[in-house]
């Protein structure tokens, strides 16, 4: 998965909670779970971060085992503790033995295959891994595979990857945003979606999926003399009633000197 420019802004987020679990699907290069885990070292506490690809690279695994205060956690030998695990599986057989341990996760950050079959699919069982106060964060939502399927099964440098997903089933509708809007349609009010947390003018090419019940509002502040993405904090305001889980005195920004201005 590719969020470079989420991952500073969503670390605000995160520290409302005294163990942050992170779910990631898609983690390809490495390019959000590394700066992710190192970010997530920053908040001094425990954490989890969990990585499902059907192509775990060697490069990654390699990083994160020399990160300090990143415990990378292999098949084997067991580890006593550990904070960081990759697992080499296709997210539609591996979201079920999640379900099964009951897993929950305060963030899931969704970029395997672009299509409508799969996300569906994905969705259906992420909903049984959430808290009230879970952000779903959903890549290609308004680019290239909004309205088209990829399959990385037909793709050269994974022809050789036996648990990706074939084309098999045919779906009248294809690609990203069509499977995210049925998810959210079905889901009977439960869950709304935002790919414009700067304004209706700056759509992102990913959206943010939450629960209008829990969360309350969400918005981007960008602190003085800023003027990128990634250098603004994503401001999260939750109904404490329905989210138990979040601790706002431990919310903490790991670069700036920032206050609440109040609830919204």
């Amino acid at each position: 998965m590719s969020y470079q420019s989420i991952v500073k802004p969503i670390m605000q987020f995160l520290s409302h909670f005294e163990q942050p679990q992170i779910l990631e699907i898609g983690v390809d290069k490495g390019q959000t779970a590394i700066p992710l885990c190192h970010n997530l070292t920053l908040l001094e506490r425990p954490f989890l971060y969990d990585g499902i690809d059907i192509l775990v690279q060697e490069s990654v695994v390699n990083i994160l085992t020399n990160m300090s205060r990143v415990s990378f956690k292999n098949s084997t030998p067991e580890m006593p503790f550990f904070n960081t695990r990759l697992f080499e599986e296709n997210s539609l057989d591996f979201l079920p033995k999640l379900i099964e341990v009951s897993a929950k996760y305060n963030l899931i950050l969704l970029d395997g295959d672009h299509n409508y079959h799969t996300v569906y699919s994905e969705l259906a069982m992420l909903d049984r891994l959430t808290l009230p106060s879970t952000l779903i964060i959903c890549d290609d939502y308004n680019t290239r595979w909004s309205d088209k399927d990829l399959f990385y099964s037909e793709r050269e440098e994974y022809s050789d990857v036996r648990n990706a997903t074939p084309r098999t089933v045919r779906q009248k509708k294809k690609g990203v945003k069509p499977a995210i809007e049925d998810f959210i349609e079905q889901s009977g009010g439960k869950w709304a979606s935002t790919s414009s947390p700067f304004g209706d003018t700056n759509p992102l090419d990913f959206c943010i999926l939450y629960q209008p019940e829990a969360i309350l509002n969400m918005n981007m502040l960008s602190p003085p003399g800023t003027n990128s993405m990634n250098q603004q904090i994503l401001e999260v305001y939750f109904n404490k009633q329905k989210c138990p889980e979040v601790k706002d005195d431990l919310m903490k920004n790991i670069e700036y000197v920032y206050s609440r201005k109040g609830d919204k």
